[in-house]
């Protein structure tokens, strides 16, 4: 879209004609009931159909909103009748209410008993950003990026704790996440956005959310903030991280894309392909007792990882590729997952997060994967076999393809 064009319809006509499911976030604060109803009928009347609706943004920040809404009881009194109104507009909707991330006992608590409202919702929206960088700044550099990387699973499982503890039986959804964009001063030089470790701090939640089993919550949506830089727009920001766009419409030979959206574009591709079904097994590994992750995640793993198959009967998978992330300051061996009684052929690449990075314009063949750049991936040290073994490197995000031996 050219500059401050953008609107929920011409998105609707564009990008979002692609996507299957789409969030919506409505915005409560400065529109009245009435108002917000009139927004979602002109919006069903224009043909945009909306699935996911969020129901204002980080109200729980009363130094901003609490002359809007000085209680949670006052956010539900509003709400009720555009929940009613939303569900009436699209049968199919599923709405978000806005609840606080890893604490917040006030705006949690009082939200929690608005039985009412949450009763006719399916989900809760949280926020996170980090992590906090005058923590990495004190840390040595292999540190720092053991920390980065391994944040998404220290930050799931606290709202994961949060959603049990205040609202049971309903959904997550992360719709804001990133590196802190807010923070005083320059931010440590790790954070810079194109690089290596910034890809695996966004692959970590991605990761995380993939666990939710182990959670007990399901974690329906993930959005990351700052999707997009479009330098003529005026807005920029030291956490934007996917891509920098031009200004005319469906111009590919203006976009640049960074490492995020380079291992973005690999795990999406992984996960349409092998797209029968999605695991979280634990590897065996022998993990270092001590360093960061041990440390400050307590009985986490080095490892994290999700498996991507083309069935989800262990004696029928003849492909599997699995996602691996060591956290870790040293090199990890460990074994891959499979059925005993065969022997397979393993391919492996890896993305290191002390890889500089960079922007570079699109891959000529996007769907051809690994891209060569930003980020240098390398074939990963991984043994074929009745069982496949690799030495993951510190810090670093691995896919393994493994398959039957021909």
């Amino acid at each position: 879209h050219p500059p401050r064009t953008f609107s929920a319809e011409a998105f609707a006509r564009g990008v979002g004609s692609e996507i299957g499911a789409t969030v919506h976030d409505l915005n409560v604060f400065s529109m009245s009931t009435a108002q917000s109803i009139a927004e979602l009928e002109a919006l069903a009347q224009a043909g945009v159909v909306i699935t996911h609706l969020e129901l204002g943004n980080e109200i729980y920040i009363s130094k901003n909103y609490a002359w809007r809404y000085p209680t949670a009881q006052d956010y539900a009194a509003a709400c009720l009748p555009i929940v009613a109104a939303a569900k009436r507009i699209f049968p199919k909707v599923r709405i978000a209410v806005v609840g606080d991330c890893c604490g917040n006992a006030g705006w949690n608590g009082n939200l929690s008993t608005q039985t009412m409202l949450l009763r006719e919702v399916e989900a809760v929206t949280m926020h996170k950003y980090g992590p906090p960088p005058g923590t990495v700044d004190l840390l040595p550099l292999a540190s720092q990026r053991s920390f980065i990387a391994a944040a998404g699973e220290i930050v799931s499982a606290q709202m994961a704790a949060t959603m049990r503890q205040h609202y049971p039986g309903l959904a997550l959804w992360r719709t804001e996440y990133n590196y802190p964009g807010g923070w005083v001063g320059p931010l440590p030089s790790v954070y810079a956005p194109e690089g290596g470790v910034h890809a695996l701090f966004m692959a970590g939640h991605v990761l995380a959310a993939l666990q939710h089993e182990r959670w007990a919550v399901p974690f329906e949506v993930l959005m990351m903030h700052c999707l997009v830089h479009q330098p003529s727009a005026g807005w920029t920001s030291s956490n934007s991280t996917l891509l920098i766009v031009g200004d005319e419409p469906n111009d590919s030979k203006a976009v640049q894309v960074g490492a995020v959206a380079q291992i973005y574009a690999h795990l999406t591709h992984t996960a349409l392909k092998e797209h029968g079904w999605v695991g979280t097994p634990s590897l065996s590994a022998t993990c270092p007792s001590s360093g960061l992750v041990a440390a400050q995640s307590g009985n986490f793993s080095c490892l994290q990882v999700a498996v991507f198959g083309d069935s989800s009967d262990p004696k029928t998978q003849s492909r599997m590729t699995f996602v691996v992330m060591n956290r870790c300051e040293q090199t990890v061996s460990t074994t891959l997952q499979m059925h005993s009684g065969s022997t397979w052929d393993v391919a492996a690449t890896t993305y290191m997060g002390d890889d500089a990075g960079g922007w570079t314009a699109l891959a000529s063949v996007p769907a051809a994967f690994p891209w060569t750049a930003p980020l240098h991936p390398a074939s990963s040290a991984c043994s074929s076999g009745a069982a496949v073994t690799c030495a993951l490197p510190p810090v670093s995000l691995t896919f393994a393809t493994v398959k039957h031996s021909q």
